[in-house]
């Protein structure tokens, strides 16, 4: 896809080739460094760009999480009116670069290339000239020169650091818990560019304090807490440290510092002295009260890749007693005397059978491509829009969709554009699930603790986030929630805040009361063994998987009932050889149940889980052989599973579920070329006929429910578009995708968008 060469001032939504390319290394990549595998067997490259590689792109993450573009640079001179919460991502073939804007110039440093600069917003505006930020920007960007790099200067400086997330639950102001010296974001090489600063504890954990605030530049040392006296305050604890890291060795002759001076009610006092740690030695520095700039000086220029400030002693005398650091620099040089070139994070989805085609789809690639693109931006403009209006599930209401929820709705389709990120490579769909993440705090139901599958789902993509990033954090909360609910099996788990834990409903065994919970829950059960190889995880959704199928599954049919009150329905026309009413089967839940067990297939190691696997395979065959019963003739499935009942007509949100499970299993050889002659018919109907009319609005999607009945008819689902819909679409266009003979492994560049900061 073509790659701008000039600003842009077009909104984006997400689009698949308007704003931007499948991957910024494809064409200019050079040969891999190394190579090595995630957790979840995706392949990881490090590679290098082409020298001289530069591009900046102006990014927007709206009020409901939906991705902008608002201008695109490869030159590095980009303007762009800039608001709270924007922020450019920049890639660079080399290792530093010069930034210029909002009235800052800085010298950064990054291992990989990749730097993030966020537009304040939140409690962050209280630390920051908004000014400075907001409205018509110039900025220039360019690749770091060997005269830059001998250029004595402050190293200590960095306007645009953020606390980490990581490094957020380690704060502890209260000196009950124990102090951590080394910031963990760091030990994960998480942190994406430098300099940056850590402490050890923050005062009140509030954002006025913050250890960034000693590196920002700002000197105001005459008041405290917000701008423009921000400083780094750790409430007096005798065991604080902070930790100022380089991200590479550089040179040192002197450290420069400024304490906070706040005379009014005597509120602060001096350090009377301070230890300096660095690289093979330490020194001690003595300092008085004043606002003014203080230096420590070295013997002789030293060789580190940090300062760590400790041991303080305050000097209270009369004094409230608060001493604070306003500002810290370290005045030297770059060791090295040329720009390396960055080594990129490039990582490949492996889907455990990414090289085991057996069976090819005869949809084309770009036929795929294009369906995806003319859905998604249709239905993410609806949704910016606040246009795109459907029914309830008791019809008589209706409701506007918007993502920005954790629960099942929005994480069935950030779960199907994870699945699209990680087979084509889609920069944006990363940048975007990379946002909606990090405004969660990487969290299942807000944090609090539930049985309920609906808010499980989330943790799929915080999990392949994780992956892809080699970073533990997204998968914490949930692994917490997990623990929580297995520490109670097979009884309910009581005790949890906010825990959606309906009355009269089943929450013991795990709480998979009704089928939809096998999708929405069992994939974050079986890849959170994979990422802590504790077996566990896979162990309790085995168990939970065989109550609920023991409650639900229907061995005659084969097929799932969606919960118990759905077990006595029946159609009004009988089974001819049995000479009994159908059951009723409802397309959307068996769909859920399909698609789970299909990434089970991808999620689970067949040679570590030998049995497990056999059962789920078996299982997963007995519901495929089923379906291929009941198709149409035009491809789709009813609502309504068995035939001749009432609820026919077109309705994909079930159709697309099963083209993934048919796709997939296919591919890996464990369904015949039948099932995927199957699956391309579905997917060729709904490409010819379930857009609506000459839109690009893709339709005939059941609305939330439970059953058929909530389908209506054909015509009332005709104009439904929704979220988790659109989800199953893009989960079945992804399969597809892999299986066409026309696919290459698409690569993913894991840059700097969001890199696990910390959103207060």
């Amino acid at each position: 896809m073509s790659r701008r060469n000039s600003a842009l001032s077009l909104l984006c939504l997400l689009s698949l080739t308007a704003c931007g390319q499948t991957s910024s290394v494809s064409s200019s990549s050079q040969s891999p460094i190394k190579e090595e595998y995630t957790a979840f067997g995706n392949v990881v490259h490090e590679k290098e760009l082409a020298e001289g590689y530069l591009n900046v792109r102006h990014l927007r993450i709206g009020a409901q999480n939906k991705t902008f573009e608002i201008a695109h640079s490869d030159d590095g001179a980009l303007e762009s009116s800039f608001q709270e919460g924007d922020f450019l991502s920049i890639e660079s073939a080399s290792q530093y670069i010069l930034f210029s804007g909002f009235g800052k110039e800085v010298l950064l440093y990054s291992p990989r290339g990749t730097f993030c600069i966020e537009i304040p917003k939140g409690k962050l505006k209280n630390t920051s000239d908004m000014q400075a930020f907001l409205g018509n920007q110039d900025i220039d960007v360019r690749i770091a020169r060997a005269s830059d790099l001998s250029q004595k200067r402050n190293l200590a400086f960095n306007p645009f650091d953020q606390m980490h997330i990581d490094e957020n639950n380690l704060y502890n102001s209260n000196g009950t818990g124990p102090t951590i010296d080394d910031s963990k974001a760091m030990g994960e090489g998480a942190v994406a560019f430098f300099p940056h600063a850590y402490a050890s504890r923050v005062t009140r954990n509030e954002v006025g304090f913050f250890p960034r605030n000693a590196i920002d530049g700002m000197e105001n040392a005459e008041g405290h807490d917000g701008f423009p006296y921000q400083s780094w305050g750790y409430d007096q604890k005798e065991d604080a440290t902070f930790t100022l890291y380089f991200g590479r060795q550089v040179e040192l002759e002197s450290l420069g510092l400024v304490l906070r001076h706040d005379t009014k009610n005597n509120h602060d006092c001096a350090w009377k002295k301070a230890t300096f740690e660095y690289d093979g030695g330490e020194v001690e520095g003595e300092f008085t009260f004043t606002g003014e700039e203080q230096m420590v000086e070295f013997d002789a220029p030293i060789k580190t890749t940090y300062i760590r400030i400790k041991d303080m002693v305050a000097e209270k005398g009369s004094s409230q007693g608060y001493a604070a650091l306003t500002e810290l620099k370290a005045y030297g040089k770059e060791t090295l005397s040329e720009n390396p070139l960055a080594k990129k994070r490039i990582v490949h989805g492996a889907f455990g059978g990414l090289d085991q085609n057996h069976v090819r789809s005869s949809i084309l690639t770009a036929d795929i491509e294009d369906a995806v693109e003319r859905a998604n931006n249709w239905f993410l403009q609806s949704v910016e829009k606040g246009t795109l209006k459907i029914p309830m599930y008791d019809i008589t209401r209706t409701e506007t969709v918007a993502l920005g929820e954790q629960e099942w709705k929005d994480s069935v389709y950030y779960s199907g554009l994870t699945d699209y990120v990680l087979t084509t490579g889609y920069e944006y769909g990363y940048d975007y699930l990379k946002g909606i993440s990090q405004s969660y705090k990487y969290a299942c139901n807000g944090g609090d603790f539930t049985p309920h599958g609906d808010w499980y789902q989330i943790g799929e993509t915080y999990m392949q986030l994780g992956d892809l990033e080699g970073t533990a954090y997204p998968s914490l909360q949930p692994r917490e929630n997990l623990d929580w609910n297995i520490a109670a099996y097979p009884n309910a788990p009581t005790g949890s805040k906010n825990a959606h834990m309906d009355s009269g409903r089943d929450w013991t065994h795990g709480g998979w009361w009704w089928c939809d919970a096998l999708y929405m829950a069992m994939n974050s059960y079986t890849l959170m063994s994979r990422i802590t190889g504790d077996e566990k995880y896979v162990e309790a959704a085995e168990k939970a998987y065989d109550y609920a199928k023991g409650n639900l599954y229907d061995d005659h049919y084969h097929l799932w009932h969606r919960d118990s009150t759905q077990l006595s329905l029946e159609t009004d026309v009988a089974d001819p050889i049995t000479g009994k009413k159908y059951a009723s089967f409802w397309s959307r839940g068996n769909a859920w149940v399909f698609a789970a067990l299909a990434k089970q297939m991808l999620y689970l190691d067949e040679m570590e889980y030998p049995e497990l696997y056999a059962k789920y395979k078996a299982d997963f065959i007995e519901m495929a052989e089923s379906l291929k019963e009941y198709q149409r003739e035009d491809g789709l499935w009813n609502v309504a599973i068995t035939p001749y009942q009432k609820y026919e007509g077109k309705e994909i949100t079930g159709t697309c579920g099963f083209i993934y499970g048919f796709a997939v299993g296919s591919s890996l050889g464990i369904l015949d070329a039948s099932y995927m002659d199957m699956a391309d018919l579905a997917y060729e109907t709904i490409l010819d006929e379930c857009f609506i009319g000459d839109t690009d609005q893709l339709g005939y999607m059941q609305t939330v429910g439970y059953q058929p009945q909530n389908y209506v008819s054909e015509e009332f689902t005709r104009p439904i578009t929704d979220e988790f819909g659109m989800g199953l679409f893009l989960m079945a266009s992804s399969a597809l995708l892999r299986s066409s003979g026309e696919y290459e492994d698409a690569h993913i560049n894991v840059g700097a968008v969001r890199q696990g900061y910390y959103v207060s």
